[in-house]
Formats: C-alpha cells, structure tokens, sequence
C-alpha cells in the first residue's frame, strides 16, 4: 500500500486504489534500528520520503508558552470554562521544567491544574503537581534564565492579546475578561505593547 497505494481486503477478489498520506513518528533513531535488526529497512525508505526532526520540548522552552495557550483554548470547551488563564509564576514553572513526556505531558499537566484550579479559571503556581513546583525552587537554577523568560513572556502575552481581540472583533471588555484582566489593565497592556484593536484582522 505504501509504495503503490494498492490494497485488497481479506477474501476479496478486486483490488483497491487509495490516495492517502502517511504521517508517522517515532522517538527512536531508527538507523541505529535498522542496524540493530529491530526496525524494517524496506519499511524505512518506504516512509522516509520527508523527515521533520523536532528536538524534545525541553531544547524549545520558548514554545512552551504558545503551546500552553493552544491547551487552555482547547480546554476552555472540553471543561466549558469561559475563562481560563496561567499565572507568570506559573508559567515560569512550566517554562523551566524538562519535560520528560514532551508534548503530551504538557498537556495533561495543563489540564489537571485547570480541573484543581479554584481561582476563577486561575491556574497558579500551588495548582501545579508537585514535582513542576519543585522545578522553581533552587533560584541558582535560573541564573542566565530571566533574561529569556522575560522576553518569551512577553512576546506571548502581546500575541495572547492580539489574538483575543482579534477573536472578539476588537471587543476590549469581552476580552479583558477572558484574559482575566480589567478593562484599564487590558488597555495598559495594548498600550505597552503597541496593540492597536481597529488594526486588527476578524
């Protein structure tokens, strides 16, 4: 199937034409694989027509930040939360830690803290497992660091902003109480940020 796009269920006597597209993953290095006669050679190039290497979410902490909003947007429905939103101290753990689950533990973590959340859809620092709050207490850690986390939060928060106008049609107080935020903190921020609601795409 994968070199002629040819199938042919069990017992029938007509053979198929599919037109699909194939996206695998894998965590392993499959060359070392192929050498060590656990993985297919023939299946390898027959997959490997495009690889996209993606480092491990703990070398692309300033992804960290976009990928926890794209959580708590899709999580606002799943939970029926209107609003939802994570602390800067909160942020700062989820910046810091290694992730040794990648994406997917990222997520689960997101959504435990949003279940146990009790502040008004406020994920905060105490809200977070305790092995992530262990992450931020050793401050020697984050020598270099805030430098970075700085600029990432940021960078995020102005495109959080943007991206909550542009989704209520440049609504200031529908969108500051989304984001949690009051309407003067909200235009604060735009101010700051240099965010200008009539110049946005809906």
């Amino acid at each position: 199937m994968l070199e002629t796009g040819e199938i042919r269920a069990v017992g029938a006597s007509k053979t198929s034409y599919v037109d699909v597209r194939i996206i695998s993953a894998t965590n392993k290095k499959l060359k070392e694989e192929i050498e060590k006669g656990s993985f297919r050679q023939d299946l390898f190039y027959r997959l490997n027509t495009f690889t996209i290497d993606l480092p491990p979410l703990r070398h692309r902490p300033e992804d960290i930040p976009l990928l926890v909003h794209h959580c708590l947007q899709r999580l606002k429905i799943k939970l029926g939360i209107d609003r939802l939103s994570v602390t800067p101290a909160a942020l700062e753990a989820l910046i810091k830690y290694p992730w040794p689950g990648n994406v997917r533990q990222l997520e689960n973590e997101i959504e435990r803290a949003a279940v146990v959340s009790e502040a008004n859809g406020i994920i905060d620092l105490p809200d977070l497992s305790p092995e992530l709050r262990g992450s931020v207490t050793a401050e020697s850690d984050f020598t270099g660091y805030r430098g970075q986390l700085r600029e990432i939060t940021e960078k995020v928060e102005r495109e959080v902003i943007a991206a909550t106008l542009s989704e209520n049609k440049g609504n200031i107080l529908k969108t500051s109480k989304i984001l949690g935020l009051t309407r003067k903190g909200l235009k604060d921020k735009m101010a700051r940020y240099g965010i200008d609601a009539e110049q946005l795409k809906f």
